[in-house]
């Protein structure tokens, strides 16, 4: 169940830069992988994105979880709060809060998240809103670049690990 986030940044010369986890348990190991369901945003096959939401990497003791990136998109697929930086990016907040808490964590168990925006004089709004829901310590980290869509200003992506 792959989780995702394809944004476009320049990175230095590279022609591409991609982070990977590859999970395969053999025979009897405890490890189970999941895909994450979103509470809040349909399941991104239906409306032609091929994608997860997130997925998790559960172990004996501990679950990673992998969150896609997470933008203003509602029911039907389509952009919501178009042209409205603070809209955007409370809605994706919601957003990625639901599916976090759909894996059983919450906000303050992210151990990484990486934060998009279009404009960098956007990313204030991201650090107001995300100070407003309690998460001035979220480890995020802002990054100008590219959003899926030309529509969307923000998206935001994570890893969280919980213990069981």
């Amino acid at each position: 169940p792959p989780a995702s986030t394809g944004i476009g940044a320049a990175t230095r010369d590279a022609a591409c830069a991609l982070d990977l986890l590859a999970v395969a348990p053999g025979p009897g190991s405890p490890v189970r992988l999941e895909r994450l369901v979103s509470p809040v945003q349909p399941d991104a096959v239906r409306y032609g994105s091929l994608f997860s939401r997130g997925a998790t990497v559960r172990g004996r003791a501990t679950t990673l979880v992998e969150l896609s990136g997470t933008a203003a998109v509602g029911s039907t697929g389509a952009t919501v709060h178009a042209g409205d930086v603070r809209g955007q990016t409370s809605h994706a907040l919601e957003a990625f809060a639901g599916l976090l808490a759909a894996a059983g964590g919450r906000p303050t168990d992210l151990a990484a998240a990486t934060a998009f925006v279009r404009r960098a004089e956007d990313a204030r709004a991201f650090r107001e809103l995300a100070a407003g829901r309690g998460l001035d310590g979220l480890p995020a980290l802002c990054v100008v670049g590219d959003v899926c869509r030309e529509d969307l200003l923000f998206e935001i992506d994570g890893e969280a690990l919980l213990g069981e």
